[in-house]
C-alpha cells in the first residue's frame, strides 16, 4: 500500500477505515467522527476522551501511514455513488484506482482502455469516501 503523510491520510481515512504509521500507532474514528489514536495491541477507544488525536500530532505530524480500507462490494457502492451521491473508488490492485465522482463521465473510458471487464467491477473491492 501506498504510504502517505499525516496530511495526506486524514484526507483519505474514511470513517471505517484505520491508518498505521511505522512505530505502530493506529488512528480511527469513533462513532461520533473524532479522530483517535492508540498503540497496536491495545484495544480500540470507544470516545476520545484522554485520547484526542490533536493531543499527539506534534509527536507524529511527520509520520508516514499505510490506510487499512473499510471495503464494500459493487452494489454498496453503486446505491452509495447513486442515492447519497458519494464518490467511489473501484481498487482494482493496491497501484491501480478508479475515482467515480458523481455527476462527472467518461470514467469507463480509462476501464475500457485498461481492459478491465464489468464482471471486475461487479465481484471487485470499492471504498466510499466520505
Amino acid at each position: 500500500m501506498k504510504k502517505l503523510t499525516t496530511g495526506q491520510m486524514i484526507d483519505c481515512l474514511g470513517l471505517n477505515d484505520t491508518a498505521v504509521n511505522q512505530d505502530g500507532y493506529i488512528v480511527g474514528y469513533d462513532h461520533k467522527g473524532n479522530l483517535l489514536l492508540w498503540s497496536k495491541g491495545e484495544k480500540k477507544p470507544n470516545n476520545k476522551e484522554s485520547n484526542e488525536f490533536n493531543a499527539y500530532f506534534p509527536w507524529i505530524k511527520k509520520d508516514l501511514w499505510e490506510i487499512n480500507y473499510c471495503f464494500v462490494g459493487y452494489e454498496e457502492a453503486m446505491e452509495a455513488h447513486a442515492k447519497e451521491k458519494k464518490t467511489v473508488i473501484y481498487a482494482h490492485d493496491e497501484e491501480t484506482q478508479y475515482t467515480f465522482v458523481h455527476g462527472e463521465y467518461g470514467h469507463f473510458q480509462q476501464l475500457a482502455n485498461d481492459g478491465i471487464g464489468l464482471s471486475e467491477l461487479i465481484t471487485g473491492k470499492w471504498i466510499i469516501e466520505q
